[in-house]
């Protein structure tokens, strides 16, 4: 009399939405005296989203200089999202990320910076993948401009960032930059 037991369940859907179960709890081996217990849960996806559809545009930047965009990484669901920014080899030397990994707990904003330090003249275009851990991913394309001074800047000319988007590579990315 006065004893208990506690009885642990463990809940990892295969996709989200309402989820219900029964089962019976055997005790002492008596099916009869048995109770059904009824289990339900809720799974929630993390949704992360970037604005402008990912694109992110680095000021006129001269030669060895640095300007940064801050990028807020909305999550639009109830669930932590815990996410990593790959930044390809192509890109490492001119675009860093940081922080490069975290979690957006639900319904916040996690800022993100986006830093651009240009190596030489020209127009450049960098495709970089976030993974989302819980299901998806997004992609960055981040576009910049360098100058040997930032009285030559002269303006990128204007193509979809969508084009990025679907290019496989950070060289394939540059050619539909400069291309457009």
């Amino acid at each position: 009399v006065g004893a208990f037991a506690l009885l642990i369940v463990r809940f990892r859907p295969r996709r989200a939405g309402d989820h219900a179960h029964a089962f019976q709890l055997l005790l002492n081996g008596d099916s009869v005296a048995s109770p059904m217990l009824q289990v339900r849960g809720v799974c929630a996806a993390p949704r992360l989203a970037l604005p402008d559809g990912g694109a992110v545009f680095a000021p006129p930047t001269a030669v060895g200089a640095t300007s940064s965009v801050v990028v807020p990484v909305a999550n639009g669901s109830r669930v932590p999202a815990s996410f990593r920014v790959h930044v390809p080899a192509s890109a490492a030397a001119a675009v860093s990320v940081a922080p490069s990994c975290g979690v957006v707990r639900g319904n916040e904003i996690q800022p993100v910076r986006v830093t651009f330090c240009p190596r030489n003249q020209g127009h450049a275009a960098f495709r970089l993948a976030c993974d989302v851990m819980g299901g998806g991913a997004l992609a960055f394309a981040a576009l910049g401009s360098a100058a040997d001074r930032l009285n030559g800047y002269v303006p990128m000319r204007s193509f979809e960032a969508r084009d990025l988007m679907s290019a496989t590579s950070g060289a394939a990315a540059g050619a539909a930059a400069a291309g457009a």
